[in-house]
């Protein structure tokens, strides 16, 4: 299996998922546990970014991605504003440390993806002649 940097992003998106888990886990009190049911929900709602990236291009899945991200972005700086909180509360982490730190790049990759995306949406609106499974589709080639 060939891996397009679109694979290799997607790898890193899940596990920063795993990362917020960890980290609502041990951040928040027992009453607002249903952040880490909103969690699980925005990683199960990647499913169609793995449809697009491993199976096949489509525009719905395009547009579904998309707003997946989007709520995923959202969803952690809304986390990394609680944890920058934290810092200056005196509740400093291991869990913290590692989530903020890693947000710094992640973030970063997250809008990457999203703009890859994008990027093939737009492309699929225009040219209808690509087949159903394209295979790899990467805009840096191969």
């Amino acid at each position: 299996m060939k891996l397009s940097i679109n694979k290799i992003l997607l790898f890193i998106v899940l596990i920063t998922d795993i990362f917020v888990l960890y980290v609502l886990y041990k951040m928040i009190p027992n009453h607002y546990i249903i952040f880490i049911f909103l969690c699980l929900l925005l990683t199960i709602t990647k499913y169609p970014l793995y449809e697009l990236i491993f199976i096949t291009i489509n525009r719905k899945y395009c547009v579904w991605s998309i707003w997946s991200l989007l709520f995923s972005i959202i969803f952690e700086v809304i986390i990394n504003t609680s944890v920058f909180i934290g810092f200056f509360t005196g509740n400093i982490g291991t869990a913290n440390i590692i989530k903020f730190i890693s947000s710094l790049f992640t973030l970063g990759i997250k809008c990457f993806l999203m703009f890859n995306i994008f990027v093939m949406k737009n492309f699929l609106l225009f040219n209808v002649n690509v087949p159903a499974s394209a295979g790899d589709f990467n805009m840096f080639g191969k």
